[in-house]
């Protein structure tokens, strides 16, 4: 039988020295990003149906052992995933995947959509027999939103309906999260058909192609390879021509977005963890603390210790 974990969890960061501060669960996790109540069946399956309840300060950051699934029916939100921003309109399919860097950073005021956050112990129940997503992951990975037809908007707002209606019925009753987790399975079949028509029909531009490959090669290995001759390497290009492409598509350089990743990455440390300075240093491969203090000061306008007051 195949095992989901190994496609719901290929994670894009190292593991991290484990905190009591780090091992909050979904609910507790999501309460730092929306306010409000939401609905949920433990700590298992979330739906966030309002998604003015997202707390847009730029100074959160939130990685799940989840994904997420989420549309836009009118207004505008954009999302940061990985450290790349996603302008989100109506008719946008957006799904972040286990481990992803999430960040919300606005919301319209007329904004109206849909989240749903699903574990990843629920999503392995529903699926144990599905194999044939796994070709998708790269391709969800490099394009997390699809533009949705009326109709394929249509059908999630159905399966979004069904599931209110599970989460919010007044008296609690037998097999619910069976229920649940049976509708889930139909809905990730429809949410991958939908991915795989985008993926046959739309052809990429090939610069675009090329960052998309080459983030996500940052992302797996900024830690250790600080050298851009790796990654020209491993895209099969010459380094000239990966700076010259990569400051084109995206108007940063490569050492830009190792920079951008590895600060993104000591954000997140210094928010959720209660690792010393030292030891963040350490995890991020710096020659030393004070190596990695000048580095974060010169980036992010302040020292470790002022940014941690400051949340």
């Amino acid at each position: 039988m195949f095992h989901f974990q190994g496609f719901f969890s290929v994670s894009l960061y190292q593991t991290h020295v484990i905190t009591d501060k780090m091992e909050k669960n979904l609910v507790t996790q999501i309460t730092q990003i929306i306010s409000g109540n939401v609905s949920r069946i433990d700590d298992n399956f979330i739906m966030i149906d309002n998604v003015k309840k997202l707390n847009t300060s730029a100074k959160h950051l939130i990685k799940l052992n989840a994904i997420t699934i989420g549309v836009c029916f009118s207004g505008e939100l954009t999302v940061e995933i990985n450290g790349v921003e996603n302008h989100i309109c109506p008719g946008k399919l957006i799904i972040t995947l286990v481990n992803d860097i999430i960040q919300f950073k606005n919301v319209s005021p007329n904004a109206k959509g849909l989240i749903l956050i699903i574990s990843q112990n629920f999503l392995e129940d529903a699926l144990k027999k599905v194999n044939d997503i796994l070709s998708l992951y790269l391709y969800i990975q490099k394009y997390p939103c699809i533009n949705l037809s009326i109709e394929e908007c249509t059908m999630i707002q159905n399966f979004y309906n069904f599931f209110d209606l599970q989460l919010n019925y007044k008296h609690p009753y037998p097999y619910q999260s069976k229920i649940v987790s049976s509708i889930l399975e139909s809905f990730i079949y429809y949410i991958t058909s939908i991915f795989s028509i985008d993926k046959n029909n739309n052809q990429h531009n090939r610069n675009e192609e090329i960052f998309r490959e080459f983030i996500q090669l940052v992302i797996r290995h900024f830690k250790k390879k600080q050298k851009l001759d790796f990654y020209a390497q491993n895209l099969y290009v010459s380094t000239k021509y990966l700076c010259n492409i990569i400051k084109t598509t995206s108007g940063h350089t490569p050492k830009e977005w190792i920079n951008h990743y590895t600060i993104l990455e000591a954000k997140l440390l210094l928010q959720t963890t209660n690792m010393t300075t030292e030891q963040i240093s350490n995890e991020l491969n710096f020659p030393n603390a004070s190596f990695f203090c000048k580095f974060f000061k010169k980036n992010v306008g302040m020292t470790t210790k002022e940014y941690r007051m400051s949340l």
